[in-house]
């Protein structure tokens, strides 16, 4: 599921970054609840 959501998040926006960061943002606070599923999020879509 974890992967799924965050190939989802880029499949979603390819090509508008600022839309694939407020979806990562909002699924941090709402589905990624570990410290390694924040982490993967983070380098992924929020640096």
């Amino acid at each position: 599921m974890l992967y799924d959501f965050l190939v989802n998040i880029y499949k979603d926006a390819p090509e508008r970054p600022e839309a694939r960061r407020r979806m990562a943002e909002s699924a941090a606070s709402k589905v990624f609840r570990t410290k390694n599923g924040l982490e993967m999020l983070r380098s992924q879509f929020l640096s």
